[in-house]
């Protein structure tokens, strides 16, 4: 199995460097969350083996808030995550406002680009939610998982396609070979 570690959050880091980072683990699930003072600002998402540590960053415990929500989701509850969270990067309007879409899809459920372009007021912008959805900072927080293509093929995923089969799963969506076994 491969170890994805390239997430949203590697360009965050390189221009705003949040001031410090948690490390989450449920396996095979490893979380790391990066702080702006005790705020979430971003998430990056990794399958396999622990990933190295970030560089240049103080290791602080996560707050149990926190860790509380991701233990309950984890263990394939539904969550509504309600601890802070702040978008560091200078992100676009029509970013956020799809990152805001992404939150009306729930648990358990998929909706297609398409549905989110329209959701937006956007509804010949498929591609461009799409790539916004590609930039989210808070995945699993921002459910951009639960996005897929209108064939019900899974689409991409900043974190692997794989990660987001296993999300998807453990929110009880029937996934195989790439589909969704229901569209």
């Amino acid at each position: 199995m491969r170890t994805r570690t390239v997430g949203p959050t590697t360009e965050l880091r390189r221009l705003h460097g949040p001031s410090s980072w948690s490390r989450l683990e449920f396996p095979p699930f490893v979380l790391d969350l990066f702080f702006v003072k005790d705020t979430v600002s971003a998430l990056d998402l990794h399958l396999g083996p622990r990933p190295p540590d970030p560089v240049g960053l103080s290791r602080k415990p996560c707050p149990r808030p926190v860790a509380r929500e991701f233990s309950r989701y984890f263990q394939g509850q539904p969550v509504r995550f309600s601890f802070a969270v702040r978008f560091q990067e200078p992100y676009t309007e029509f970013q956020r406002e799809v990152w805001e879409a992404l939150k009306a899809v729930p648990w358990g459920q998929v909706r297609s680009y398409g549905w989110l372009a329209e959701r937006v007021g956007r509804p010949r912008a498929a591609r461009a939610v799409g790539g916004a959805v590609g930039r989210n900072p808070l995945p699993i927080i921002i459910p951009c998982h639960r996005i897929v293509e209108s064939t019900g093929a899974l689409g991409g995923y900043s974190s692997g396609v794989e990660i987001k089969r296993r999300l998807l799963w453990l929110e009880g969506v029937s996934v195989a070979e790439g589909r969704l076994l229901t569209v």
